[in-house]
Parts: C-alpha cells; structure tokens; sequence
C-alpha cells in the first residue's frame, strides 16, 4: 500500500534556490554545533571573545571519523553552548554573533550557490565555469588521499539514517564498492532541495560524483532522479562529461530509500539492519555530493545547507529551496522569513524534515540547520488527532515497505516483552513513517519501532 504523492503539487521545484544569509542583521545569533554526533568528539578551538571569519575553523577532531565545524560568517564568539538538531539533542555548540563583514577580494562563493536568475543550469551554454572539472581533479595526490582532503573541510554524509564524516565512509567503502549511486529522489511531499541542486549546482555535483569515481576506482556513476520532474537534455549532457549516468525512476513514497533504491533499481539486497555498502553499493544524497565538489572546486568548506521551507505559513511564491546558513535557529529563519514578507501568520509548529518522516522542533531558539538539513515545515495549526484502540484492520502490515509488524511491535514495547521485539526486528524499520501516515486509529507505529530499534541497539541486540 504506498502512499501516493502529487510531484507537481507545490511547484516548490521549478523555483530557483535563493539565498537567505545577506538578510541576516549584524547582531543576529547563530549557533554553530561543533558535531553531528556525540559519539565523535571534538575539541573546540576558540573561545568566548575571539573574532572569526568565514571558514574559521571552530572545532578540531579528537577521534578518527570526526569532522570540523566552520564559522559560516564574520562574527564573534559569544560563548559555548549546546544545540539541538534533528539527529541529536545537547549537542556542543558556539553561539556567534554576527558583525560588520570584513571587506575581501572577490572570490567564488563558499557554497558554490547563490540567487540563480535565467536558466536552470549554470553555463547552459557549455562554455567552461570559472572552475571546471580538470582544475578539480588536476592534483592527483588530493584525489588519492581524498577521505583526509573531505575530513578537513567538514564534509558529512548520511548513511543508513547516520550523519558521518564523507572521509570515514570512503574509508569503510574502499574496496567494498562496485556500483556509486547520487540519490537526488525525494519522493516525500514538498521536499525539493535535491532536484534544484541538479539544476543550479550542476558543477558542484559533477566535480564531486568524478572525484568519488576516482577515488573507488569506479568508470563512473549514477544519479537518480524522480522522473516526475522530468530529465533537462542539458544536464544530462555536462554530467556525461563527468561519467555520470542519469537515471529517471518512477517512485512511490518511500521509494526513494537507500534499500529499497538498491533492491529495485539494481537488483541487490541490503540485510536488515545493515546499510547499502553490504551489498557492494554506495548510496549518497545529492547535498553530501554537492558539498564534496563545493570543497575540491573552490577548496573551502560550503557553509550554508539548501533547504526547503514550505507550509501553510508562507505563501505559495514563498515557499521554495534556501539557502540558509549553518547554525541558522528556527527562531532566527521564522524572524528573516517575517522581515522580508513572506510569513502570512504565526508559526505554531515546526518539523524539521518532511511531513511524513520530520521531526517536531521543541524549542526553536536552540534547535539549528545543519549540514544535513533537508526541509523545514511552519505549519499555523495541526490536525487534532483522537487515538483510539486498533481496529485490526491490517493497514500498518500491508503498507510497511519492508515486511514489518508495527501494532505488534507496539504492543510488545507497552508490555516490556523484550525476547518477543527480538522476534519482531524492529531493526528492518527504515523510518518512512507510512505505518503511522495511514493507520486510521493514529496510534504511535512509527515512534514505537524506532524506539524498539534503539532500545535493542543499546542492548547490543
């Protein structure tokens, strides 16, 4: 039973990526968290006082498969803190605050990105881009040692539902890998940052999917596209120059997952519980590629995520992909949003993350965009929900893509029956939410069999 979405609903797609961090005040707070994960540590590198600049390193690694963190502006450091995200809470973090910007040489920008006007693809015309694919990949010894080259300038990636250094996934999958795979599908609802990456950073993607090529020792790639938006002729052309296969895919939600992506369009399995280098396939999201080419173009880490931001507090024109800094608060985006006109009325939830599968802002203040933002949702109200007991109508069993029982899950988790959710594997849950979407009793599926999954993690079950 998939769940069926409209891809052309919001229009959020057709509309170039627009930048939000000029409209950011001098005096305006950002809070920069200085790890994705509090399983890889850090030691900060500044301190209460210091002046920074784009690009000044904020964090250095105090474990293999850590990463940096990066001042994405001219600020000083107000103090260490702690931030929330939508991978992980009290995460460490430095509050900056912005000042007058320093006046440089013009240099190419940081993200690679920028307000896109005229045609969907930068140098439509096939001339060459001020920084072309050779001068990328001309310094042989950065490509043989690119996990370290990607480490030192903050590249992350997600793998398996996990924010990890791009340098310690190339490491685990050097010589596992027979097939790179550039997920661009989104086949949540509004969700359109990956699509308008192919269109308006198509350089970024093409350095960065030749360079992971050439690192795998790999003739050359895929990107996967939903086909629902449609293949422009032109990009299909510049990334064949870069060995890159576009591939049109007809797709449900969720079919855009890394398993079931494997499973179907390259006939491999992934085991429960494991992730797409299991079945000799790299699976990485069309942002994490883009920010590998933003470091090896440009040479400087991309300080600002695109994200969509869309919901019934903006209006239809507003809603769109931004470019936002990193460490930008929820708070701060609703008050930029708010200053340029674009908020109709007062947000009273936030999802970080798509409808189906987002995750709910407690506190806006202290909760950021990060690296691997995707979406942020303002919505004025939310549909009052009435739970009651399961009817035993079966939805749940039938729409879960991979074969799981969520009631029973559920119902295992209430009573304490730990040897009864071993049987359940609640470690198969890909966290696409469906069980929840369409269960008519709206009872919590989806929360019970993340929690059954972590809870049996911890266990070392």
């Amino acid at each position: 039973m998939p769940v069926h979405i409209p891809a052309r609903k919001s229009g959020i797609a057709s509309r170039h990526i627009h930048a939000l961090g000029d409209a950011l005040p001098d005096g305006h707070e950002l809070l920069v968290a200085l790890t994705p994960q509090l399983d890889l540590p850090i030691h900060p590198t500044v301190t209460r006082g210091d002046r920074v600049e784009p690009g000044t390193p904020l964090s250095r690694p105090a474990a293999d498969h850590a990463v940096r963190a990066f001042s994405p502006a001219d600020a000083v450091v107000a103090e260490l803190t702690t931030v929330d995200t939508e991978y992980a809470c009290e995460l460490p973090a430095v509050r900056l605050r912005l000042v007058p910007r320093t006046p440089l040489p013009q240099q190419p920008p940081s993200s690679g990105l920028g307000e896109m006007p005229g045609p969907a693809i930068p140098q439509a015309d096939g001339s060459a881009a001020p920084h072309d694919l050779r001068s990328a990949l001309a310094d042989l010894a950065r490509i043989e040692d690119l996990p370290a080259t990607l480490d030192e300038l903050g590249v992350l990636a997600t793998c398996a539902g996990r924010l990890e250094s791009m340098g310690g996934l190339l490491r685990r999958a050097s010589g596992r890998t027979k097939l790179l795979v550039i997920n661009a599908i989104q086949s949540e609802p509004r969700l359109a940052s990956h699509v308008r990456l192919t269109l308006d950073a198509t350089a970024e993607i093409a350095a960065g999917a030749k360079a992971l090529c050439t690192y795998l020792g790999l003739r050359r790639c895929s990107l996967l596209v939903s086909a629902a938006h449609g293949v422009h002729p032109l990009l299909a052309r510049r990334l064949r120059r870069a060995r890159v296969r576009v591939l049109p895919v007809r797709t449900t939600f969720p079919g855009g997952e890394d398993s079931i992506v494997v499973r179907r369009i390259f006939n491999r399995s992934v085991p429960y519980g494991g992730d797409s280098l299991h079945a000799g396939v790299l699976v990485l999201p069309a942002d994490a590629v883009w920010r590998a080419g933003v470091a090896l173009m440009h040479n400087k880490p991309a300080l600002d995520q695109p994200v969509t931001v869309a919901g019934d507090c903006l209006p239809p024109a507003g809603q769109r992909v931004y470019l936002l800094p990193i460490g930008l608060t929820i708070e701060g985006l609703i008050g930029v949003l708010a200053r340029r006109g674009l908020l109709l009325r007062q947000a009273k939830i936030a999802l970080l993350g798509g409808p189906l599968t987002g995750t709910a802002v407690v506190d806006p203040g202290r909760t950021v965009v990060t690296a691997a933002t995707q979406a942020v949702l303002l919505m004025s109200s939310a549909a009052p929900l009435h739970v009651t007991g399961c009817i035993r109508c079966g939805w749940c069993i039938r729409g879960c893509p991979v074969g799981i029982d969520p009631i029973a899950i559920l119902d295992a988790l209430e009573a304490g029956q730990l040897r009864s959710l071993l049987q359940l594997a609640p470690e198969r849950c890909i966290r696409c939410g469906v069980c929840s979407a369409i269960c008519p009793s709206h009872l919590p599926l989806a929360q019970a069999a993340r929690t059954a999954r972590a809870l049996l993690a911890r266990q070392g079950r």
